[in-house]
């Protein structure tokens, strides 16, 4: 026999006329029918994927919810039915096909019906079958069936009390005229909490006095409520001190007897004890809202709290303050000592908050290393009172993480990164709004140099935004081909093109050419540098091929700058040697230039990788140089080919200073045999003194300035007539 198709079991289950949910093991709905649908108003692509609780939050804390989480852990059925009118469930009749028949608002009194599944993978679902029994309820609900019902009950009285005699549900009969008093309990009290039947039935023992006293005036209240207004059955739950001293969550079902004049004669109860069914869902509850390892609050119940402070904020007219608190140096302590210590670290951050704010405020963890901190009113008549105040509960928190830590015999030093946003502001009303703007103003403080306190302005978060925009229209100038070279030629002292460096350069579809300055960082930092920098590794061989072969421009070597990311990755040279291969440009002609940063990041993987690029032949240069932190010793060890004196040097060229330094790295590349160029030359007096310095290669706006590939081909052709005429002469 053939198996049942997924589409043929899903409509079948959508035409039943039964509400169907099935839920997976975070109990996240998986399935809703269209009898849900119908009846609760919510599609089933609003219901999916998201926990019951969110989808129909009015369950929670109902019997039906205990139900679920006790047929998800013990596997045993629940069946929920409708003696009590329960609506657990938020379900209306379906509306009328005819449009002008009314819909009614009266809930579906619902049966309901929970199941546990296992599939062959071992994976378990919930699955929760409604049935609407208003139909019957309201037979049920007159007035002779009730007291059908009731004599019923009485004559079954002494069965019941056999049945629950030896199960775990207590049994009792109690009167309150002329005063309270219980007439029966069945002797499995004994097991539940330790007292002996006949403490209770001779009045040894009042039942009231052994309920917690935060119980006690509710449970009294409901009695009363639910007997003066004709009920005939009504639940509680309550704590009860057992004979050990101990406190154990009891249901109690009770059945109001009454007489013929409708007076109470008699109260049947049925109580059960629920303590390790409260304690899981105590223990759900508590991983849903908190943070598992600080016992924090999580960011869930964070975004609660915060909305709730924003309202009150708003509704008594006070100011209060959000901090974001990132570690400094997580990471590297994370890695280097391990996680256990990372999570103690944690620990101990969280425990040094909660020991640096008010139990009006809230401290949580976000996630990572991330934390917060609500500041309910920091107090203060205005604007610059309020913000002393929570800089002076910052640094308090700053002093406080800044104490040494020992973590499993280690010592350890971290320091706190805070942004603080002041709340209620215009613009800043929202919770998810106030976090980002705090996360803004982090970031700010971390980029000062960590260990930092920043405030948030308008103007960081218009900075913020702009970059994200940069980022996204970055990424679509990658996809679309924005992006183009130019090329700057280099100059021997002959004033012959020797080479040329190849800049990138974008023109925006709406806002025209962007600065390299601006997008560049963004690229290393996001690594879409990696893409940029390989098509420029690529463009700028096919060019130099295409020069060759279309102008017969044979240009000896052409300069590509390399960023940090693109040169640390492991298959960095292969890509190389793979695209020289591709547009068959020998090695020899190619120059990679590095910035001093680069070569003092990792020294080993540095050589490493320059000496299997020269290995090939290529050459290597080191870009704006001086403005670095090279040492003589390590230039010694790396196998350079070049250096290029950055042009702040070149610049202010009759400033002793720079005349120095130029002048001592002439000298020491001569020394070391390498190469020198300098960068950024734009006036003859520049080029005399860098040529008497013993300076022989240049490049700047004095030769020229960086010209598309078009222009470049004219220039260098121009550029070779002029020096064969010159030879003729």
């Amino acid at each position: 026999m053939e198996s049942l198709n997924y589409e043929l079991l899903l409509s079948t289950v959508n035409e039943s006329d039964l509400g169907i949910i099935m839920l997976d093991e975070s109990l996240n709905v998986v399935l809703w029918n269209n009898w849900m649908v119908d009846r609760s108003g919510k599609t089933a692509a609003e219901a999916m994927n998201r926990s019951l609780l969110q989808v129909c939050p009015e369950v929670s804390g109902s019997r039906v919810n205990e139900a679920i989480i006790n047929t998800h852990q013990t596997g045993q059925p629940a069946v929920i039915s409708n003696v009590l009118n329960r609506t657990p469930f938020n379900l209306y009749p379906k509306k009328p096909l005819i449009q002008n028949i009314p819909a009614t608002q009266t809930p579906i009194q619902q049966a309901v019906k929970i199941i546990r599944l296992a599939t062959k993978g071992e994976s378990q679902y919930c699955l929760i079958q409604i049935t609407d029994v208003s139909a019957s309820v309201n037979r049920e609900n007159s007035l002779g069936q009730q007291i059908k019902d009731r004599k019923k009950a009485e004559q079954v009285l002494s069965d019941e009390r056999a049945l629950f005699i030896a199960g775990p549900t207590v049994v009792l009969t109690w009167t309150v005229n002329p005063e309270p008093r219980i007439n029966y309990i069945s002797p499995n009290i004994e097991l539940m909490l330790g007292y002996t039947e006949k403490q209770f039935t001779r009045s040894e023992i009042a039942f009231i006095d052994l309920i917690h006293p935060a119980d006690a005036q509710q449970y009294l209240q409901e009695i009363k409520t639910y007997s003066n207004n004709y009920s005939h059955y009504f639940e509680q739950e309550f704590r009860l001190i057992d004979a050990t001293g101990e406190y154990r969550w009891l249901y109690n079902l009770t059945t109001i007897n009454r007489d013929a004049s409708g007076n109470v004669s008699r109260y049947l109860g049925y109580l059960l004890d629920i303590t390790e069914r409260k304690k899981y869902q105590s223990m759900v509850e508590h991983q849903a809202y908190y943070d598992e390892l600080t016992g924090l609050p999580n960011r869930r119940m964070f975004i609660n709290r915060l909305d709730q402070e924003l309202d009150k904020a708003k509704r008594h007219q006070y100011k209060g303050a959000l901090f974001f608190i990132d570690i400094d140096r997580f990471k590297s302590i994370n890695d280097s000592l391990g996680h256990e210590v990372g999570d103690l670290l944690l620990k101990q951050v969280a425990d040094r908050l909660k020991g640096c704010i008010r139990l009006e405020d809230t401290a949580a963890r976000l996630g990572g290393d991330e934390f917060v901190v609500i500041l309910s009113d920091p107090g203060g008549d205005g604007d610059d009172e309020i913000i002393k105040n929570a800089l002076t509960v910052a640094n308090k928190i700053r002093c406080s993480i800044g104490k040494k830590f020992e973590l499993n015999g280690n010592e350890v030093h971290s320091t706190p990164s805070i942004g603080i946003v002041i709340f209620p502001d215009q613009g800043n009303s929202h919770a998810e709004k106030l976090i980002r703007f705090a996360d803004t103003a982090m970031y700010k403080a971390k980029s000062e140099g960590r260990n930092e306190i920043c405030f948030f302005d308008p103007e960081m978060q218009s900075r913020v935004d702009n970059r994200l925009v940069l980022e996204k229209s970055l990424r679509s100038a990658i996809d679309n081909e924005e992006f183009t070279l130019n090329f700057q030629p280099l100059f021997d002292h002959q004033h012959s093109i020797i080479s040329a460096e190849a800049l990138i350069r974008w023109q925006h579809p709406q806002d025209g050419w962007i600065s390299p300055a601006d997008f560049i960082p963004l690229a290393e930092e996001t690594g879409l540098i990696l893409y940029i920098g390989e098509w420029v590794l690529r463009e700028s061989c096919r060019q130099l091929k295409h020069w060759e072969l279309a102008n017969n421009i044979h240009l000896s070597r052409i300069a590509v700058n390399v960023s940090p990311k693109q040169f640390r990755q492991s298959g960095f040279v292969a890509q190389v040697q793979q695209i020289l291969a591709e547009f068959r440009v020998q090695p020899e002609r190619l120059i990679i230039e590095l910035t001093e940063g680069i070569v003092i990041a990792d020294v080993d993987d540095t050589i490493k990788k320059m000496n299997a690029l020269q290995s090939l032949g290529i050459r290597i240069a080191i870009d704006d140089f001086g403005t670095g932190y090279s040492s003589l010793t390590c230039l010694n060890t790396l196998p350079i080919n070049v250096l290029k004196i950055d042009q702040s040097f070149v610049k202010d060229i009759t400033n002793n200073n720079n005349t120095a330094i130029v002048g001592t790295i002439i000298s020491m590349a001569k020394h070391l045999g390498l190469k020198v160029i300098a960068e950024g030359v734009e006036t003859e007096g520049e080029l005399k003194y860098l040529t008497s310095a013993g300076c022989n290669m240049f490049q700047g706006y004095l030769f020229s300035k960086p010209l598309n590939a078009d222009l470049f081909a004219k220039f260098h052709l121009a550029i070779s007539e002029e020096r064969k005429t010159a030879s003729l002469c």
